[in-house]
């Protein structure tokens, strides 16, 4: 709560209750309802209410020193008589803090708050002037005449109590738990959390709750603003958020990724303030908080914001895969993503899972993407991910022939608003991709601890700006962990993303290619294990080789021995959002990029990539690798010049870092890497 905090800014950025936590749910918002207790003269109170109908129009307001107009109560009238701007009431706030103050998308002040206000504002027959200030000291500007009222979810104390006078509350403010709907089995009370890390915010009573009742072993992370908190639990550098009930409330209502487990009761109590010396103004505040509790007006303006959440329900999900579904690589990924959001939002998976595998022009040459999203549709999907880039132009026209059904384009730009492709007309098509980069940076850096002469080959799908990143991080990887080896990194592609008999280059024999060549490791980024296969066989005749494989967890399982760890995607928990927003009707056409969950990389319920350790890496080299995966964790820079592309045109000068358009979009390999940068 707003209580020691100097400054509170706490805009709200993105994307909420899980199937779960329906009893907790109830609980929760039976605590944020009006203050229950017997409230003295002029306070809310319960009772039957009159007809429901609009305030009575008020006539306009005296100047100072009018004689009291007929029908209006002395208070209000004195009230008038000493406003700060004559025909205004004048609010002072600290806003952003949602839901209580804040501007919408057209510049208008909105908010529980500020809802309130502008409703007191018609009674008295004023209009609402909003002046935003700093939290610090803000229950002292009716006194000095900077405004009339302070209206800033601001707590009820003694200290504040002795220079400002406070309305009846308003608000019953506890605290409360806030996690990721992921994970709210696992952190389901504070006690839970004896080795996780909550975020708290610097100043406030829930920063003081948790310094007190935390377990002992759980990590306090302060934070300033409202919105990095969010986006630390969001992308997993934290474990929960402790904070304010209502805030932690309007997060999980509006988003489907977070959800609060536990409500700490603290007794603490929002009101308004106005100066000392204005009585009347507050006894007029008082009033007509009384003659809105009666007529329903604040009963309605609180559900607004603070209304009961909708169950989630299961939807059925389309899944839409380039190849198999068993390939051991990227469509079991996304396969096994789709089971998980099925399964987390119980749903049944013969039931609510709808799959159709191998499409893809040579394997089904008759099959087109807006065909099978227009089957999935008859069959009752609510939305549908389609999981490769070559499916780009068939789920855009799918897109706008379905525009009231969600759908993902895994890998897409068609969200991203600096995108080449960005279509904003598409607004139920949102993009996914995980931050692979960082995953490659790894396997690059494997290979070269590895590699005993430091010759490394890449086998490489088709050539494409995504494939051309992901070869370039993979190689700055190996740069990064060479010592005194020199790099000798070759790329050959194939020309899909797996082994079409007739139609692409033949991964066996390309994998043998490098082997023959001396090269001792083989880097696979297509969407199959056949380097990993031939890695193994060669390594069973005697020869002392290795492979990286790409994309799906359990893809060492097919030669661990002399596997040296794969970087996957675990598509789960970024799928589970988009499905629970189409759930709760909130979807949006996002361009969605995370990374890993940099405490932990193989948490399934936050991290978008990961990487398993194989068993060809020794514990000495797996520990030169982990102090590799540290420096990136602290740098997170993917490519930092001085770097030139291929043909030696300079990409990034001497500490200069790649912007997300340069990393994206990549024109060529980088200088020093051998192979093709495009297919002409």
């Amino acid at each position: 709560m707003k209580n020691l905090k100097l400054k509170f800014i706490g805009p709200v950025v993105l994307i909420s209750l899980f199937i779960g936590l329906v009893a907790c749910e109830a609980e929760t918002m039976a605590e944020m309802e009006p203050p229950k207790d017997a409230p003295p003269k002029g306070a809310m109170k319960d009772g039957p209410p009159p007809k429901k109908g609009p305030p009575p129009e008020k006539g306009p307001p005296p100047k100072k020193g009018d004689v009291p107009a007929p029908g209006r109560s002395p208070a209000l009238n004195q009230a008038l008589g000493n406003l700060t701007s004559e025909g205004e009431l004048t609010v002072c706030t600290d806003a952003p803090y949602e839901p209580f103050e804040y501007e919408d998308e057209d510049g208008n002040w909105t908010g529980f708050d500020m809802d309130i206000m502008r409703d007191i504002s018609a009674r008295m027959g004023l209009e609402l002037a909003v002046k935003v200030v700093p939290f610090d000291g803000i229950w002292l500007l009716p006194a000095s005449g900077e405004c009339d009222i302070v209206a800033s979810a601001m707590t009820i104390t003694e200290e504040r109590a002795k220079s400002t006078l406070f309305t009846n509350p308003y608000f019953d403010a506890d605290q409360s738990l806030l996690v990721r709907t992921s994970d709210a089995d696992k952190f389901g009370t504070l006690s839970s959390l004896s080795d996780g890390s909550i975020a708290v915010q610097t100043g406030t009573t829930g920063e003081m709750y948790a310094q007190e009742n935390a377990p002992s072993g759980a990590t306090l992370v302060s934070f300033d603003e409202p919105a990095a908190m969010f986006l630390a639990l969001q992308s997993g550098e934290v474990d929960a958020i402790l904070q304010d009930l209502p805030v932690n409330g309007d997060r999980q209502r509006n988003n489907p990724s977070f959800a609060m487990t536990e409500v700490f009761p603290t007794g603490e109590q929002y009101g308004f303030a106005v100066s000392p010396k204005n009585k009347p103004l507050a006894d007029v505040v008082n009033d007509m908080m009384e003659e809105m509790m009666m007529d329903g007006v604040y009963e309605m303006i609180f559900n607004a914001y603070f209304g009961p959440v909708g169950e989630v329900e299961p939807i059925k999900v389309g899944m839409i895969l380039v190849g198999p579904r068993n390939d051991k690589g990227w469509s079991q990924a996304h396969f096994e993503g789709g089971e998980y959001v099925v399964e987390k939002m119980g749903g049944n998976i013969e039931e609510d899972y709808i799959v159709v595998d191998f499409v893809n022009p040579a394997d089904s040459p008759d099959l087109t993407v807006p065909d099978v999203v227009s089957d999935m549709i008859d069959q009752g999907a609510k939305i549908i991910f389609a999981t490769s880039d070559d499916m780009g132009d068939g789920i855009m026209e799918a897109a706008a022939m379905f525009p009231d059904t969600p759908m993902i384009f895994a890998s897409g730009d068609t969200a991203w608003e600096e995108g080449k492709r960005y279509k904003p007309e598409l607004t139920n098509l949102a993009n996914i991709m995980g931050k692979m980069e960082y995953g490659q940076m790894v396997a690059g850096c494997a290979a070269a601890i590895k590699s005993k002469d430091g010759k490394i080959g890449f086998l490489g799908p088709l050539i494409n700006a995504e494939t051309r990143r992901l070869a370039n991080a993979t190689y700055v990887g190996a740069l990064a962990c060479a010592g005194d080896k020199s790099i000798d990194f070759k790329v050959t592609w194939i020309g899909f993303w797996f082994h079409i008999p007739g139609f692409t280059l033949d991964p066996t024999q390309v994998t043998n290619d490098f082997f023959d060549e001396g090269r001792d490791v083989v880097i696979s980024h297509i969407d199959t294990t056949e380097a990993l296969v031939v890695a193994g066989q060669r390594a069973a005749g005697g020869e002392t080789v290795w492979a990286v494989p790409y994309d799906y967890e359990g893809a060492c399982e097919q030669a661990p021995d002399i596997c040296l760890g794969v970087n996957y995607y675990n598509w789960g928990p970024s799928y589970l959002q988009a499905a629970m927003h189409a759930s709760f009707g909130t979807f949006e056409n996002n361009f969605y990029w995370p990374g890993p969950n940099w405490s932990d990389w193989n948490d399934h319920d936050s991290s978008m990539i990961g990487w398993i350790p194989g068993a060809g890496l020794t514990a000495a080299e797996n520990d030169e690798l982990n102090e590799y995966i540290n420096e990136l964790t602290q740098s997170k820079a993917i490519f930092e010049g001085p770097l030139n592309y291929q043909d030696g045109t300079p990409f990034l000068a001497d500490g200069e870092v790649a912007t997300d358009l340069q990393i994206w979009y990549a024109p060529q390999l980088l200088e020093g890497m051998i192979g093709d940068s495009s297919a002409e």
